[in-house]
C-alpha cells in the first residue's frame, strides 16, 4: 500500500514537470490561426480579411518567434491588419531592440495597417513607440478613425486609447451611418465605451489567461473589470459585439496552457456572400 502511494505521488510530480515543459517550450510559440466570420448583411463588398494581432510582448531572444508571427500572417493574405497594443514589456532591457522589431513588423505594411498602444506600451517609453510607428507608416488610431476600401466596398477602423485604465478613455470616434465600423482596443475593458452601431470591437490584453484549465477556463485576469468567462474568443455585451484575442506573447509567466497564441483572421461577409451562402 505504502508503494503503491508513492507511485501515485511520483505520477503526479512527473506529470506537472511535463505539463511545465509542455507550457514553456511547446505551446508559448504553438500559433493557431483562428477564423472569425463577422456578418454584414448592409455591406456590399465581397469577402474581405482583417488580421488582427495582439499582445506580442517580444522578449530579447523572440526574434524569430516575430519573424514566424509575420509570415503566418501574410501567409493569410489579409486585406489590412489590425495591431491591439503591448508590443513590448515594462523595460527596454526586458523587450526586443525597437530596430529590429521594425525590422521585422515591415512586411505586415504591404498592406494597410492600423494600431493601437497598450498599457506595457506607455510603461516603455511612449516617445520612441510613436516614432517606430511614424517610421513604419502605421498610423496610432488612438481617438482616430479612417475609411478603408477591403474587398471593394468602405468600412472605417477606428481606434480607443489606453492608458493602462480605462476610466479615462479619451475621444472616441462615433460610427457613419450605413457603413461597417471596427473599433481598436487593447483591454476588452473599454468595449463599454463603444459606441452604439459598432460592427465589433477587437481587444487583447488579457491573453486568454495564458493558463486555462479544463471546465474552468482562465485562472488569472489582469483587468479586475473583465469578466473571466470573457477572456478570449466572441462575446456581446448590452448588445455590443466583441473579440478578444489571447495574443501571441506571454507576460510575466513564460507559458502558456490550453490557451495557444492567436492570430485571429476577422472574415468580412457582405451581402453578396451571405446570398451565396443561402443559395
Amino acid at each position: 500500500m505504502r508503494y503503491r502511494r508513492w507511485y501515485v505521488i511520483i505520477f503526479i510530480l512527473l506529470s506537472a514537470v511535463a505539463a511545465l515543459l509542455y507550457a514553456v517550450f511547446v505551446e508559448r510559440e504553438w500559433i493557431e490561426v483562428t477564423h472569425h466570420r463577422l456578418n454584414l448583411p448592409k455591406w456590399q463588398g465581397r469577402g474581405a480579411r482583417l488580421a488582427v494581432l495582439s499582445d506580442l510582448h517580444v522578449h530579447p531572444d523572440d526574434e524569430d518567434y516575430l519573424r514566424r508571427i509575420v509570415e503566418r500572417t501574410m501567409q493569410q493574405k489579409p486585406d489590412a491588419v489590425l495591431l491591439l497594443g503591448d508590443y513590448v514589456n515594462w523595460d527596454q532591457s526586458d523587450t526586443l531592440s525597437l530596430e529590429k522589431m521594425e525590422e521585422q513588423l515591415r512586411p505586415l505594411t504591404a498592406v494597410p495597417c492600423f494600431a493601437v498602444l497598450g498599457n506595457h506600451d506607455y510603461c516603455y517609453g511612449i516617445r520612441d513607440l510613436r516614432a517606430m510607428f511614424r517610421r513604419l507608416k502605421i498610423p496610432l488610431m488612438e481617438g482616430k478613425k479612417q475609411e478603408i476600401t477591403v474587398g471593394g466596398a468602405p468600412i472605417t477602423i477606428a481606434g480607443m486609447r489606453c492608458a493602462y485604465t480605462y476610466r479615462y478613455p479619451g475621444s472616441v470616434s462615433q460610427p457613419d451611418t450605413g457603413k461597417p465600423f471596427i473599433l481598436l482596443t487593447h483591454s476588452p475593458a473599454g468595449v463599454k465605451y463603444a459606441p452604439r452601431g459598432t460592427s465589433i470591437t477587437l481587444a487583447g490584453h488579457s491573453h486568454g489567461g495564458q493558463i486555462r484549465l479544463p471546465f474552468y477556463g482562465a485562472i488569472v485576469m489582469p483587468d479586475r473589470e473583465v469578466n473571466r468567462k470573457k477572456s478570449a474568443g466572441y462575446h456581446e455585451e448590452q448588445g455590443k459585439p466583441f473579440y478578444v484575442s489571447r495574443g501571441l506573447g506571454t507576460s510575466q509567466l513564460p507559458l502558456r496552457f490550453n490557451c495557444r497564441p492567436e492570430i485571429l483572421i476577422l472574415e468580412l461577409a457582405g451581402y453578396p456572400a451571405l446570398a451565396e451562402q443561402g443559395s
